[in-house]
């Protein structure tokens, strides 16, 4: 079998997105439902594709950016994105 290493981990939520800030000063939410905070997807998608691709998307292909520049992976064997 071979081994698997995780480089890194990201997360969007109702935390600040693609920082560690939220571990000092984290949101608490008392509602059932809150929504995420999404990062500045222009810093990453151009207009045309943030038009083109849903919101679950965007926010996937963000953090497979960010993270494959934050390794310097240039082709990664995978990246895993769950939502929940």
């Amino acid at each position: 079998m071979k081994r698997i290493y995780i480089r890194d981990a990201e997360q969007i939520s109702l935390q600040q997105p693609l920082s560690e800030e939220w571990m000092s000063a984290p949101v608490y939410c008392r509602e059932p439902y809150a929504r995420a905070v999404d990062p500045d997807f222009r810093l990453w998608l151009s207009p045309a594709e943030s038009r083109r691709l849903g919101r679950i998307l965007k926010r996937a292909l963000v953090i497979g950016r960010v993270i494959a520049d934050k390794t310097g992976i240039g082709t990664p064997d995978a990246i895993l994105v769950g939502t929940g």
